[in-house]
């Protein structure tokens, strides 16, 4: 397929009116009110923070709003409107993710396409997957026929469609698996560590771990130089200084200092996750719970589950219920539903008795049955 039949090509006076136009858009979309999904019975719309309802609880389901427009799903089908709810996009894709950067990805009769904000297929629907929007933002990693490969925003091919396996962006750089063979490439597609090892884990630019014949693991950087001194078992990730290892005779997890690999944190979690602000989920016994970097608990390992903080607020569940806490675990919102998921703009999702709805940070319902 030619590089020209993935877009929508415009001439530059005409596209630089319509960019200036999707400017304006978002800035408009930025003075004017918070809109919250709101349900009433089996119908949705939206309404203001103290309930007020400015859209038509019309349709089947609508979403929180990014960038100006929110997808609402009407006879199986997803569109989007704007917070006029005017029908910006008609309701014709099997499945819609949200605008971010005037960019969202969409699905239809089973593959994968990218939109722009005017209604204009960035990237045609015709792939078997597409990167949902990785910290990049200015390439998407696509897969067609069984392969893959780098496309820029503008819809031109950054790299043949050549690779067996294209992970996220991290940092600027991705690893590539061809041949059976790994090695990392960058956003401009250039190969700069060839494909020479069986496995890369992209930490950082600093800290790519990579592993050769016979089990054999060590870091080395973007330059192919290797940064340890010795070879160590497999650090998942770093965060704020530290990197969690795992104990594979007991399976359990801690922390090591980055660079002297002294345990900082003891082999006892049978789950961790990366420190956030100087706070790291754990899992202890069954049980979740936070640490600090000094391993001592700061919210106690007695949760089924355990959601992150957002806001100062993070979900937990117990006695099979959801609420959720503040950091001095003081209980903010009562476990009466049976979901939750993290707040996100001052609003979290929850669901009770099957039915789905939004609740703000002071435990305020937007739904009526």
């Amino acid at each position: 397929m030619e590089e020209n039949s993935l877009i929508k090509y415009e001439g530059g006076l005409v596209q630089r009116v319509g960019d200036a136009i999707s400017v304006t858009n978002k800035l408009l979309a930025l003075a004017e009110p918070h809109l919250i999904p709101y349900r009433k019975k089996d119908k949705w719309g939206f309404c203001t923070p103290d309930k007020k309802i400015v859209i038509d609880c019309k349709y089947d389901k609508t979403f929180p709003f990014s960038d100006g427009l929110a997808q609402f799903i009407l006879n199986e089908k997803f569109g989007y409107i704007n917070k006029h709810g005017d029908v910006i996009i008609e309701s014709k894709y099997d499945w819609a993710n949200v605008f971010k950067n005037g960019h969202a990805l969409i699905k239809r009769n089973e593959k994968f396409g990218i939109i722009n904000d005017k209604n204009e297929n960035v990237l045609e629907p015709i792939y078997e997957y597409i990167d949902p929007f990785n910290k990049d933002e200015e390439h998407f990693i696509v897969r067609l026929n069984g392969k893959m490969g780098i496309i820029s925003q503008k819809g031109i091919h950054v790299t043949e469609l050549i690779y067996d396996k294209l992970d996220h962006f991290v940092d600027g750089i991705a690893s590539f698996k061809i041949n059976n063979k790994v090695g990392i490439i960058d956003r401009d597609g250039i190969e700069i560590i060839p494909g020479i090892y069986n496995s890369a884990s992209i930490l950082s630019k600093k800290f790519i771990l990579v592993e050769t014949d016979n089990n054999n693991f060590f870091y080395i950087n973007m330059h192919n130089e290797r940064v340890s001194t010795k070879n160590k078992e497999f650090a998942s990730i770093f965060s704020e200084g530290l990197a969690i290892f795992p104990d594979y005779t007991n399976m359990k997890y801690g922390f090591t200092d980055a660079i002297t690999w002294e345990i900082i944190v003891p082999f006892i979690y049978e789950k961790v996750s990366s420190f956030i602000d100087g706070w790291a989920k754990v899992k202890l016994e069954g049980k979740h719970g936070f640490i600090d970097r000094n391993g001592n608990q700061t919210i106690a390992c007695k949760y089924q589950e355990l959601g992150d903080f957002k806001n100062g607020l993070a979900y937990f569940k117990l006695n099979d219920k959801y609420g959720y806490i503040d950091k001095k675990e003081q209980v903010r919102i009562d476990p009466i539903y049976d979901n939750a998921c993290d707040f996100k703009n001052g609003i979290a999702k929850v669901c009770a008795e099957n039915l789905e709805g939004y609740i703000n940070e002071e435990g305020m319902q937007y739904w009526e049955d």
